[in-house]
């Protein structure tokens, strides 16, 4: 589970045991300043958004499925709009090409 907290947001592993206990298990936690953008994967099914970090990494998650489409919106709600792209957009290919090209300088200065 992908939780928002007052400063980023963070993962959350929940677990039930067999007998009906629940458990929660910590994850990464990201600062809201690290976020770059977020988009909808149209290509996948109904509430799989991607994360993506100023490091040039992302997530992959599944917010949850149809039934809970107003539940979704109010969480993707609690970032900032510029934040969110289209489905369309994707950043990672630019990223892709500024990083190939940050290689090959380096290439050539050394």
């Amino acid at each position: 589970m992908l939780e928002r907290t007052g400063e980023g947001m963070r993962l959350v592993y929940r677990h039930t045991q067999p007998s009906g206990v629940e458990l929660a298990e910590l994850g990464w936690e990201a600062r809201l300043g690290d976020l770059r953008w977020i988009r909808p994967r149209r290509d996948r099914s109904f509430g799989f958004y991607e994360f993506g970090f100023v490091d040039g990494s992302w997530i992959s998650i599944s917010l949850g499925y149809s039934t809970q489409a107003e539940a979704i919106q109010d969480f993707l709600a609690l970032f900032p709009a510029h934040l969110h792209l289209p489905a369309e957009e994707n950043p990672s290919k630019g990223l892709a090409k500024s990083l190939e090209q940050e290689w090959k300088s380096r290439q050539v200065s050394v």
